[in-house]
Formats: structure tokens, sequence, C-alpha cells
């Protein structure tokens, strides 16, 4: 068992971003404190590396596992070098081989503005 939360974080404010990041990491914290499982989160953070929401996020434990991905947001190939935005953090998992973002676009067609970001994880000590 593990538990999986996903979010959008505010894509205005800094501030509300910063202010979700505490939420969700009070949140996973007090899940952990019912019973202690492997976490993932994952989602729009609409932060870029080296943020402050970021911070907040591996302060808390959670491990990066997007960190090769150079952008994830390309407004359905309008904006093909923005920074990325999107990320999958754990806890009590370990990455298998590197992430990978889906940049398919078929017949013009985008998945969606942003590139979907993948992540092979396997627990730690099952």
């Amino acid at each position: 068992p593990f538990r999986v939360f996903n979010t959008h974080l505010d894509h205005i404010s800094d501030e509300a971003r910063e202010q979700g990041a505490e939420h969700i990491v009070c949140l996973m914290n007090v899940y952990r404190d019912r019973m202690d499982l492997p976490m993932v989160l994952m989602g729009d953070f609409n932060a870029f590396p080296g943020s402050k929401p970021l911070g907040i996020f591996l302060d808390a434990g959670l491990t990066e596992h997007t960190g090769n991905i150079p952008n994830s947001y390309h407004g359905y190939g309008t904006c093909p070098e923005h920074p990325r935005i999107d990320y999958i953090m754990s806890t009590g998992f370990a990455q298998v081989g590197d992430a990978y973002a889906w940049k398919d676009c078929r017949d013009g067609l985008y998945l969606s503005d942003h590139y979907p970001v993948c992540a092979e994880l396997e627990q730690e000590n099952v």
C-alpha cells in the first residue's frame, strides 16, 4: 500500500503556491501519523526548479523524480522552452531509470498544454 497526492498549485500568486505547498505537507504528515506509508506527490506545481514551493516539499523529506526533464509546459506547442512546472516527488520510493515527458503530438493535437511527466518508482524496503 501507498498514498498518492495530486495537486494543481495556483498559477498567479507565489504566496498562494507557498501556502498550498505548506498545506499539502501538513496533510501528508497527518496521514503519515495515522499510518506511515510511502507517498507520491505529483501535479502542476506552477513553480520553477529552485522555487520556494519546491523547497518546502524537499525540506519535508520528499525526493524529486523529474529533475532530468527540462520543460513540461508547452502551451499547445506555442512555448516549447518554458521551464519545468510539473513534478513527481515521493517518500519511501526509489526511482528506476530516468523520468520522461510524453511529447506526443498527432495531427497537430497534444494530450494537454503540458507534457505529461512519468517516472517509474519502486518501493523501498519492500
